[in-house]
């Protein structure tokens, strides 16, 4: 099921080499220079691709499947990666806890507020 899930969103990227499993069920897609909106709408046509492309799980059996998504965006430094991940992780939450088959952006304004402490 992974492995169709995988080649479905290879399909649908720009840059296939740049969309990596993480862990589990999970996968990371970085879009280097892309606005917000432009994340926002790849990640969508990504999670339509899923939503429409059943399964195969043997010669008479489909499944449907969807795919929760979170994105976050940002300057490009090696600290800097480690916290979008980060907030890209909380949004992923966010929409898997708030209805799942979503793409959930996580805020600018969380990314740039500095950590408390």
């Amino acid at each position: 099921m992974l492995q169709s899930i995988a080649q479905t969103m290879k399909n649908k990227v720009v840059i296939p080499e740049n969309l990596f499993r993480v862990g589990g069920e999970e996968f990371c897609y970085l879009l280097p220079n892309v606005s917000n909106e432009k994340a926002f709408e790849v990640g969508e046509e990504i999670r339509l691709a899923i939503e429409n492309h059943p399964i195969m799980l043997s010669s008479s059996e489909t499944i449907q499947t969807t795919i929760s998504i979170g994105i976050a965006s940002g300057e490009k430094s090696r600290k800097q990666l480690h916290k979008l991940y980060q907030y890209a992780d909380k949004a992923l939450y966010e929409a898997k806890h708030t209805g799942r088959n979503k793409v959930v952006l996580c805020s600018q304004d969380e990314i740039e507020e500095p950590a408390a402490g």
